[in-house]
């Protein structure tokens, strides 16, 4: 079994050591040859336009792509992104590969560090992550693809004290291990290993 990760730094893992971000514990739990393809600060069109040389010249069975909060981040507008996430998901189908889409992590505005919301409104930020989190669900039910739910996973703990968060945005390593556990829960019920 052979699975891509394309995202942002959610699934890069930026924060914490390569080796402890959910991509390599999901690797060495399940045994299967699992790419990180996350790159820091990425959008959703950014991962359409790296999508042949980072998805389709990999070969994988399976596609975990998880991505949005950086375009709500940089533009607030969310029209792209879904067109984006949708043609992404269309096109892994027509290569027979499994979509599964990874919802993200809410945000945690009071743990964002200063010199970030000095320049952006991570309140309004967050409100969008969650409208597009439910965007993201609806479409999945209308496609019939599967969806792994982070958002849901970590939002207590961003409601509250936000002790999953390094920087209000991305995952201790805990959050990581938290992330690994639900995709490796999902890919059971999900009777793909």
């Amino acid at each position: 079994m052979k699975i891509v990760a394309l995202g942002d730094s959610l699934t890069y893992g930026y924060g914490v050591d390569r080796q402890k971000a959910w991509p390599s514990l999901v690797a060495s739990f399940l045994g299967f040859d699992l790419i990180n393809k996350g790159i820091n600060g990425d959008t959703v069109l950014g991962m359409l336009s790296r999508f042949e040389k980072d998805v389709i010249k990999e070969h994988p069975d399976i596609l975990i792509i998880t991505g949005g909060t950086n375009d709500i981040i940089f533009s607030s507008s969310l029209t792209a992104t879904k067109l984006g996430i949708v043609s992404i998901v269309y096109q892994t189908l027509a290569h027979r590969i499994i979509p599964i889409v990874g919802l993200p992590l809410p945000v945690h505005p009071a743990s964002v560090p200063e010199i970030w919301s000095e320049k952006i409104d991570f309140n309004m930020v967050s409100a969008k992550v969650e409208e597009y989190v439910q965007w993201l669900q609806d479409a999945s039910s209308i496609m019939g693809n599967r969806v792994i739910d982070f958002y849901h996973l970590f939002y207590e703990d961003a409601v509250s004290a936000g002790k999953l968060f390094i920087d209000g945005l991305h995952p201790t390593e805990e959050g990581h291990k938290l992330m690994a556990d639900v995709v490796i829960r999902k890919m059971s019920e999900y009777e793909l290993y």
